[in-house]
C-alpha cells in the first residue's frame, strides 16, 4: 500500500513539475526569478530545508529557462 501511494505521488509531483514553468512560458512574454543566496542561508537553524529548496528551485528554474527558450519568452535572473 504505501508502494502504491508513493508511486501515485510521485506521478503528481512530475506532472506539477512540468505544468508551472509550461503555464508561465506560455502566458507571459518576460518573467523575472531572484538569484538566492544560498550560502548566506545556510547559516541559519533551517539549513537542510534550505538546501531541499535550493535543489527544487534549482530544478524548476532549468526547467523554465528550457520552456522560455522553446516558446519565445524571456527568463530574466534578477540579481540579489
Amino acid at each position: 500500500m504505501i508502494t502504491q501511494m508513493a508511486v501515485i505521488l510521485l506521478m503528481f509531483v512530475v506532472i506539477h513539475w512540468h505544468k508551472h514553468p509550461y503555464y508561465l512560458a506560455q502566458n507571459n512574454i518576460r518573467i523575472g526569478i531572484e538569484d538566492l543566496n544560498v550560502p548566506g542561508m545556510m547559516a541559519h537553524n533551517l539549513s537542510n530545508a534550505i538546501a531541499d529548496a535550493d535543489m527544487v528551485f534549482y530544478q524548476f528554474s532549468r526547467q523554465l529557462g528550457y520552456k522560455c527558450k522553446l516558446y519565445g519568452s524571456e527568463l530574466v535572473v534578477v540579481d540579489r
